[in-house]
């Protein structure tokens, strides 16, 4: 029986599993994006890498293709919250300031209805807000 040979292409590079593997990448990462961007609502970048490498082995005197993909999807959003600077009168030293109830993203300066332990709470129920998001 006779050994056939052919060109080396995409689709012929680990019998096809290459090809198949990007193609699966590929709507992995379609799949991770648009999680993500209807979980962020903003604007973010997914990348997918792939590298083909082929190398020349003198002893074996054959090539060698090696490949690799690498998928990227976008990191969460950072949190940003805001604070002011004062004299912090336990020290007298400056540091930074936010309402009792902690730190968010509008005015540091704008008070919320706490309790004593500076648990924000909703100014029409009195109840305790839950500020985890």
């Amino acid at each position: 029986m006779a050994t056939q040979f052919a060109p080396v292409e995409l689709g012929t590079i680990k019998q096809g599993e290459f090809v198949d593997e990007c193609e699966k990448a590929f709507r992995g990462v379609q799949k991770g994006l648009i999680a993500h961007v209807e979980q962020f609502k903003k604007s973010a970048t997914a990348v997918l890498s792939t590298k083909i490498s082929i190398k020349y082995d003198s002893e074996k005197e054959s090539f060698a293709i090696v490949t690799d993909i690498e998928e990227k999807l976008p990191k969460k959003p950072s949190k940003v919250t805001t604070a002011f600077i004062s004299e912090d009168p336990a020290n007298g030293e400056l540091c930074l300031f936010s309402q009792a109830a902690g730190t968010n993203g509008g005015n540091p300066r704008q008070a919320l209805l706490c309790n004593e332990k500076g648990t924000t709470l909703d100014p029409e129920t009195g109840k305790i807000v839950n500020s985890k998001s």
